[in-house]
């Protein structure tokens, strides 16, 4: 029977509970077992193709990984990580810069200044352009780019190598590049792969020509234009291996430049003239031939002086048009006072009543009436004075009525005067229009005619005035172009520019560095820290080994081996990482830790034994009876651990070959024995699925406190879920840092869960804190306890002192 360990130093372990029965706190599974079946919650696959939650219950295995916030230390450490990988990028970006800038044949630049002024000879004189601004902005572009691309031309290229006599010039024909050694290997390689084939004649004409043009590639390659921002300035370069060449070379070019301005303006001002010539000719024969046939009509129609005649006429009907005009005001003003002679309120006419004659009348009959009323008021209308009295005022009245009779006749007299002048105008002005249109239509076709004449001798004469401008423009050599500043024998050579070049490689390292940093990183999706176990595979990181690191040895003695780290070193940071496994493991599970733990991994070489054995000392070193089971039979490793022969062992038992006392072996350790794998048999599973392994595991409960089982990796063999259901308890993955794959791990974890194992958490196995920055997730253990123990010091204690082994020193817990 086990002892039961309820100190407060640790947790105290549970029993294993029988089969059909769960852990405290565990959730009864539906289809009996003390673990969860296929179709149970543990076992069913989330969106990523991972169960929804295979770690211990309570465990949050919802991905946290998108709402992640930009950490800069992830980057930095990622860096860190990487910067080999930087290093060597810079190192070789700053060496081929190097090399290249040292190996380069120094070029002298030198620069001639010229001002380009838009615009050419005018051929046409003042001609008004009327285009649009934007058009005109476009053209005066077109216009400079078309002068840079003249400056950079074969054509000028050929003019200066011509007049400088450079055919023969080492570096420009070639025989410097040639005579290097790339150029050698270059004519070696091309020897290699065959010589000219076809006619002779061809072949040379066609090196010939392969010579001109090569020669007009290397001279235009050393061209360089850069024009002036804001100004009509351009800056004219050329480089060159000499100095004095590279001055003689840019000089020629603005005296070729200009020289070919001045050609095209003279080539544009002949031919322009050509063109004036013929059209002049031209038109003189126009003009003649229209000369000659105004003249034909004019004397065939009489209408020689037609200006003057033409004024004459148009006078008359002026002259009549007014004069009719006039006629109709007056007659429109004594047909109103006809309306009014003629009408009842006749007496109101203006005439009438301003007439001195009439007025006086009036007066004196007023005074008869009144008379005649004095009268008739004292005598009767026969008294003689009285009828006196009547006869002047009837006399009166008729001298009245008759003078009025006689104005209004006058009025009338006049009213029919001037209908009759404005009748006899009106056909005058008639009659004159008609004379007017005849002549108008006579004259028309002799107007159109000499409009045509005239029309002619201007554009004879414009031509014949451009004509002479043009020749005299022919006989100036005027250019555009003007050099403002000479050109200089360069100092010092221009290129290769170590300084920049240096600059420009460490930048291009750098960021060169860094990308490829980023893209290894982006590329390796092994699982390198706790938060990438978390995120990737959704379990817990139990514990996070570093790699052991054993000092070096004298010769002859025993080499120290890192599957025994927490007995030789107890104070090193890996000792420090299995006691703090320990102590995760208790906190894994509800109720404690299972008494059977099952280690296993993805693949073979992540150090599932090293830990199994380091993990086993651990928790023997707190009291506990702990047996290590080899159950990975194989590759078994176990025994060379504790240097014992490979039988008896676990095969032997379930051979029903040997008895359980005769497999279990002390380790060393107090409190830890090991059951070695025995001999590899060719059915492993069959093996481990026996009833001997039941009682085996039965046998091995009632002795032991914990059970750890070293099971083989779990993908591609079927032994870990044999061992699962034979076993039960908890499975610990194994992984190692920076060399598992996330994807192999997950495939892993779902291949475990889908077998119904009861997966605890993950083990991070091998961590290198040289390699990376772990600080932030405690794998830094420096902190040294200052006991001052070494490996002499414990070597001389027997109960530490590994057994004595043959083979190589383990460096890394593997």
């Amino acid at each position: 029977m086990r002892d039961d360990h309820n100190d407060a130093d640790h947790p105290v372990d549970e029993q294993q509970p029988p089969r059909g029965q769960s852990y405290p706190g565990q959730q009864q599974p539906a289809q009996g077992g003390p673990y969860p079946q296929a179709g149970s919650q543990l076992a069913t696959r989330s969106n990523a193709g991972l169960p929804t939650q295979y770690g211990p219950p309570g465990y949050n295995a919802e991905p946290y990984y998108a709402d992640d916030e930009i950490n800069l230390w992830d980057y930095i450490h990622v860096l860190l990580r990487r910067r080999w990988s930087v290093v060597a990028v810079f190192t070789a970006c700053v060496l081929g810069a190097l090399i290249f800038s040292l190996a380069a044949t120094p070029m002298y630049k030198s620069t001639v200044l010229l001002e380009i002024q838009p615009g050419g000879p005018n051929i046409m004189g003042d001609v008004q352009s009327v285009t649009d601004p934007i058009a005109q902005a476009q053209a005066y572009n077109d216009f400079f780019q078309t002068q840079y691309d003249i400056l950079a031309s074969r054509e000028l290229a050929r003019r200066s190598i011509d007049e400088l006599d450079l055919r023969d010039d080492p570096w420009l024909n070639g025989e410097l590049a040639a005579a290097a050694f790339v150029g050698r290997s270059k004519a070696t390689v091309k020897g290699w792969l065959g010589g000219s084939n076809g006619d002779d004649s061809d072949s040379l004409e066609l090196a010939e020509r392969k010579f001109e043009h090569d020669m007009f590639e290397r001279f235009t390659e050393q061209v360089e234009v850069k024009p002036r921002r804001k100004s009509f300035l351009v800056e004219l370069s050329f480089s060159a291996p000499d100095a004095e060449l590279s001055q003689r070379v840019a000089t020629e070019l603005a005296d070729q430049y200009r020289i070919f301005t001045i050609d095209q303006s003279q080539e544009a001002a002949r031919s322009a003239r050509e063109f004036i010539e013929k059209q002049r000719e031209h038109q003189q024969a126009e003009l003649s031939s229209a000369e000659a046939e105004l003249q034909v009509y004019a004397r065939a129609n009489d209408i020689l002086a037609m200006d003057q005649e033409a004024g004459r006429v148009h006078e008359r009907l002026t002259d009549l048009i007014t004069r009719h005009t006039g006629a109709q005001a007056r007659r429109i003003e004594a047909e109103s006072l006809h309306a009014q002679g003629v009408g009842r309120d006749r007496r109101s006419l203006p005439l009438l009543v301003n007439n001195a004659l009439l007025k006086s009348l009036r007066e004196e009959l007023s005074e008869a009436r009144a008379t005649r009323a004095e009268l008739g008021s004292r005598f009767t209308d026969e008294f003689p004075a009285v009828r006196t009295a009547d006869a002047r005022v009837q006399r009166l009245s008729a001298d009245i009525v008759e003078q009025e009779d006689r104005i209004l006749a006058s009025v009338r007299s006049d009213f029919e005067r001037t209908v009759d002048s404005e009748q006899k105008l009106a056909v005058e002005v008639g009659r004159q229009r008609l004379v007017v249109a005849a002549y108008e239509e006579k004259a028309i076709d002799f107007k159109i005619k000499k409009r045509e004449v005239d029309t002619t001798r201007e554009i004879y004469e414009s031509l014949l005035r451009r004509s002479k401008e043009v020749e005299l423009m022919s006989a100036i050599s005027s250019t555009n172009i003007s050099v403002v500043d000479a050109a200089q024998t360069p100092i010092e050579a221009d290129s290769p520019r170590i300084p920049l070049n240096l600059a420009m490689s460490m930048m291009l390292g750098v960021f060169g560095g860094v990308g490829l940093a980023f893209f290894q990183e982006y590329m390796d999706d092994s699982l390198k820290t706790p938060d990438d176990v978390e995120r990737q595979l959704r379990l817990p990181t139990l514990g996070t080994v570093p790699e052991f690191v054993l000092p070096r040895v004298e010769k002859g003695m025993p080499a120290p081996s890192a599957d025994l780290e927490v007995a030789l070193n107890p104070t090193s940071a890996g000792s420090e990482a299995i006691r703090t496994l320990r102590a995760s493991l208790f906190l894994a599970a509800p109720g404690g830790l299972p008494s059977r733990l099952i280690l296993t991994s993805s693949k073979p070489g992540e150090g599932k034994t090293c830990i199994a054995m380091n993990l086993g000392i651990a928790m023997a070193q707190m009291g506990r009876r702990v047996c290590l089971l080899d159950c990975d039979l194989r590759r078994p490793r176990i025994h060379k651990t504790i240097n014992e022969e490979l039988s008896p062992g676990l095969t032997n038992y379930l051979t029903d070959n040997a008895t359980l006392e005769e497999i279990i072996r002390a380790s060393g350790q107090p409190g830890f024995d090991i059951i070695t794998a025995g001999p590899v048999p060719p059915n492993p599973v069959d093996l481990l699925n026996s009833p001997l392994m039941n009682d085996l595991l039965r046998d091995l409960d009632e002795r032991y406190d914990q059970v750890l089982i070293d099971a083989p990796p779990a993908m591609g063999f079927a032994d870990v879920p044999v061992i699962t259901s034979q076993l039960g308890g908890g499975c610990l993955l194994v992984a190692h840092a920076g060399e598992t794959s996330a994807r192999l791990a997950r495939n892993t974890c779902e291949y475990l869960v889908r077998m119904q194992s009861r997966l605890l958490g993950v083990v991070l196995n091998r961590v290198s804190a040289r390699r990376a920055h772990y600080s932030d997730y405690g794998y830094g253990y420096g902190y040294g306890y200052g006991y001052g123990d070494d490996y002499a010091q414990r070597a001389e204690d027997p109960s530490l002192k590994a057994p004595s082994r043959k083979g190589p020193t383990h460096t890394m817990n593997t």
